[in-house]
């Protein structure tokens, strides 16, 4: 079977698939309100774009070719890709929140952000990615597979 990570790739224009920049292994997480399926994998992966509207332009062609259908907030989906941080820039658009209002609140967000960049510091709430996955609130069970 396919990778995430390669699946995420090939729905990438072709001149932006050299920029990927690298990624994480992918991780298991137990069932949340939010999420998908009991046992969902994730992956989260950082790519190089010009503009933080031009990522969620792409990022959202990109759900749609893998079969999102968007109904309801907090539906159950077969792909949820988010912008977690965009450098260190806050922005606060009808379309577009970043930082992703809710890092702090999700550990499967954090377990892999913490492996990439333990010291990176969130802009709006000043704490380190380590220091966030440590207060964390969220105690679902987040392991490599």
């Amino acid at each position: 079977p396919q990778s995430p990570q390669n699946h995420l790739i090939e729905l990438l224009p072709r001149k932006d698939r050299l920029n990927l920049l690298g990624s994480c292994e992918v991780v298991h997480m137990e069932m949340s309100e939010v999420l998908c399926e009991p046992g969902a994998a994730t992956h989260h992966a950082y790519f190089p774009v010009l503009t933080a509207e031009n990522a969620i332009v792409k990022i959202l062609n990109i759900e749609h070719k893998m079969g999102r259908i968007r109904s309801v907030k907090n539906a159950p989906r077969l792909i949820d890709i988010d912008i977690l941080f965009f450098n260190k820039q806050i922005i606060q658009k009808e379309n577009l929140t970043i930082p992703h209002p809710a890092i702090q609140l999700r550990r499967f967000v954090l377990v892999p952000l913490n492996e990439l960049s333990p010291n990176f510091i969130h802009p709006v709430l000043y704490k380190t990615i380590h220091q966030l996955l440590f207060k964390c609130p969220d105690k679902l069970t987040v392991k490599k597979i």
